[in-house]
């Protein structure tokens, strides 16, 4: 007796045969070469199900449960790992993505993998020393280059006036081209084996956030820090977004809004004021895996498509990579951000004239936004801008129409105001850049000590101008302010105090010219020997002014770190005061060696020079606690005292 099938093809139906129900064809249209096909009557009311069917059914379902116990696996091991670091628990939430390529098991790439530094390294801002790996160009404006005009120095009083040489400042003498090794940075494994599971931060899911409340913590601390600092992200309509996406269980998330989102913790965690060494560890580790998140949803290498919000994540990245050891990648990346922004037409008035004056004033921050980046990676690297200055058409930005009249409303308006005084300040540095150091393209011959004073007067008095366009609320501080600060208002003070700083360190680079071609001179004695009186006093006059500033930020620094509570909150981001106070230090110690070799008095000179290191010294050691790139500039510090 033949086996009965459920159904017979329409086929074998027709010509009463019978059908063995093979799918897709059953043997006897396989055998006739006919087209076999099942249909199923609308009117059939018991219908045979074939047991081949029920058990492919059983494996699917098999399937799905082992891909969802994989994933659960995955979780119970994130959460362990935050909670090794002292992290709450998070609560787990599974992303649905419209692009569901992405899976728990994509290998984390490029510059996701960062982690301990080694020994010698650039950082992001490019402040500290150097080891093998990569070739990277360091020019004029950079703190590099003044270090090689260190190294020569050293080198001449140790061969010429027999001045004792430490051996730790012997291997400054590498520093002595425009192009220097960049070390590249290591993984992540040192981390790994003191706080966590070995290979979960190396591979960390971005289908998994903190809970609400971590989340919405880590974005308060970023709009009421970076956020006001850096306006280029709207508070209300980013908490908005975020809101609905909790409300519907993160179903229809953009990668690129939730990689925009894992950036803003990441830059939260990493600005964090910390007292203790394992405070700052949990809080590197937290941004490292926020970063790889963000990085596996929106991968700068792969993305397709651009939009406001890609412009943003990468301005983002940019002032994360700024905090690592990641010189080469910050760059790099950079000139990505600034790709992205000329594609979207972010400098234009025409692409932007349709579109509401909300969206109008939010593109026109991202622009600038790129903008200033590109002048501080331009003076920090010594690399010429990216963006020419008549590039730069569009009106400053104003406070988001339709602000309510609330605090948060009042900061918004006092935060455009200080992203309009840094774009001003901006200004003034790209044509210092321009002037003095000859856009940094390290082609011209020196200037004429009277041609470079001239300019260097020109220029200060531009910089005057500007603190004298400053808001009344924006008014810049002095050192005797910071005895007597009242901190009740710490957003207005911090405000104040990084308009402050970033002032001075442009003053030290309007005056820093004027140092090194002293101390070029003192080294070629027939250098300058016919200069008038008159350019020997503009001479000393610019020095002063230089060493005042480089006084002051060391003096600024070190009263807003060893002090407590709200006033220790006074500064941005831990890598700008690291950057001032490092300068500072170095443009010190270049006024030393020039009183060294001169005929000045020596003994205060160097009493002088000494009570600013250890200041400096002891900024850096409460500036941010268990921070490894401070703690190898602090070293550098150190090297300088013991040649003293």
């Amino acid at each position: 007796k033949r086996k009965r099938v459920a159904l017979a093809c329409n086929v074998c139906r027709t010509r009463k045969s019978r059908c063995n129900g093979a799918r897709p064809n059953c043997s006897m249209c396989s055998a006739a070469g006919f087209e076999c096909i099942y249909e199923t009557s609308d009117s059939s009311t018991n219908i045979i199900i074939q047991k081949e069917y029920i058990v492919g059914l059983a494996d699917r379902v098999q399937a799905l449960e082992t891909a969802l116990a994989r994933q659960n696996r995955v979780i119970e091991d994130h959460e362990a790992r935050l909670q090794s670091v002292g992290a709450p628990p998070p609560r787990s939430n599974h992303i649905g993505l419209d692009d569901d390529s992405q899976t728990f098991e994509d290998a984390l790439s490029g510059p996701a993998d960062l982690g301990q530094t080694p020994e010698r390294v650039t950082d992001g801002m490019a402040i500290s020393f150097v080891s093998e790996a990569d070739t990277g160009h360091f020019g004029p404006s950079s703190n590099i280059s003044l270090l090689r005009h260190i190294s020569q120095a050293v080198s001449y009083l140790d061969d010429r006036h027999g001045v004792p040489r430490s051996g730790s400042v012997d291997s400054w003498d590498r520093i002595d081209s425009d192009t220097t090794n960049i070390a590249r940075p290591s993984s992540m494994k040192t981390i790994t084996a003191k706080h966590g599971p070995r290979g979960n931060q190396g591979n960390p899911s971005p289908y998994v956030l903190p809970s609400e409340a971590v989340t919405r913590e880590l974005m308060t601390h970023y709009f009421t820090n970076t956020g006001l600092l850096y306006p280029y992200i709207h508070e209300q309509s980013f908490v908005r977004e975020y809101d609905e996406l909790v409300a519907n269980g993160f179903k229809k998330a953009r990668r690129t809004w939730l990689a925009l989102l894992h950036m803003v913790l990441a830059m939260s965690s990493s600005t964090l004021v910390v007292d203790t060494k394992e405070e700052r560890q949990q809080r590197n580790l937290e941004s490292s895996l926020f970063y790889g998140r963000a990085v596996k949803l929106c991968d700068l290498q792969t993305v397709q498509g651009t939009s406001l919000e890609t412009v943003q994540y990468i301005l983002l990245v940019c002032h994360y990579l700024q905090g690592t050891q990641s010189s080469v990648q910050t760059w790099t990346t950079h000139g990505l951000a600034v790709k992205a922004a000329l594609s979207l037409g972010l400098h234009s008035i025409d692409a932007s004239k349709n579109l509401s004056p909300h969206d109008q004033e939010l593109r026109k921050r991202a622009w600038f936004g790129c903008v200033v980046l590109d002048r501080t990676l331009s003076m920090t690297f010594g690399r010429p801008a990216i963006i020419p200055h008549h590039f730069i058409r569009l009106s400053l930005p104003e406070e988001f129409p339709g602000s309510k009249p609330d605090n948060t409303a009042s900061y918004g308006l006092l935060s455009a105001q200080f992203f309009c005084g840094t774009i001003t300040l901006m200004n003034v540095l790209h044509e210092v850049i321009a002037d003095l150091y000859g856009h940094n393209l390290a082609c011209d011959p020196p200037l004429e000590e009277g041609e470079m004073l001239e300019r260097v007067f020109r220029l200060d008095r531009a910089l005057d101008h500007w603190e004298l366009d400053l808001p009344a609320g924006l008014s810049l501080l002095h050192p005797e302010d910071f005895t007597q600060l009242d901190p009740s208002n710490t957003v207005h003070l911090r405000f104040r105090t990084i308009l402050t700083l970033r002032k001075l360190n442009l003053e030290t680079l309007i005056h820093r010219p004027a140092l090194v071609q002293t101390m070029e001179a003192l080294r070629n004695p027939g250098a300058n020997a016919g200069a008038s009186k008159s350019l020997q006093s503009m001479r000393q006059s610019s020095i002063h002014s230089c060493v005042s500033a480089a006084e002051c930020i060391i003096f600024m620094i070190h009263q807003v770190t060893t002090a407590d509570g709200p006033k220790k909150r006074l500064l941005g981001a831990w890598w700008f005061s690291l950057y001032y106070v490092f300068n500072a230090s170095l443009i010190l110690f270049t006024n030393l060696l020039v009183c060294l070799q001169g005929q000045m008095d020596r003994p205060a000179a160097l009493q002088r020079c000494n009570e600013y290191l250890l200041m400096a010294v002891d900024a850096l050691r409460n500036l941010d606690a268990g921070n490894i790139v401070i703690r190898i500039c602090n070293y550098r510090l150190s090297q300088l005292l013991q040649t003293l």
